[in-house]
């Protein structure tokens, strides 16, 4: 699975960047053959309050072409990160499950080979 990082106005340490590879390959190890590519935007933040938060973005793209997108926004950026990456986990599962139920209803039904049946043809008697 590629997962690429991108800081946007604050600095990650590479113990924090690995974190951010860790946590999101777990949370999406499971689906990992039906993702195509995985993003994650680290930024600073300020809420209301004037307060600097850390704010993680991370956006999917399955097989398919679908994307996911997660938000998540917290003072510590560890807490940021888990956070984001269990919705996104969920979200993919859920994706995932929705786009198989579709196709699982959408199997055409295969008729045997040969001519089909006309209406009222089994009602009568070769004679």
């Amino acid at each position: 699975m590629n997962i690429e990082i991108q800081v946007l106005n604050a600095h990650l340490t590479q113990t924090e960047r690995r974190y951010v590879e860790r946590r999101m390959a777990f949370a999406l190890g499971n689906s990992e053959r039906l993702i195509r590519n995985v993003e994650v935007w680290i930024s600073k933040a300020s809420t209301s309050a004037g307060d600097d938060c850390n704010r993680c973005l991370a956006q999917v793209t399955l097989a398919d072409g679908a994307l996911v997108m997660v938000e998540n926004t917290e003072p510590d950026l560890y807490v940021a990160v888990h956070r984001a990456a269990d919705r996104a986990g969920w979200k993919v599962a859920r994706c995932l499950g929705r786009n198989k139920r579709r196709a699982i209803h959408r199997t055409p039904v295969v008729l045997p080979a040969g001519n089909p049946p006309s209406t009222g043809d089994h009602m009568q008697q070769a004679g």
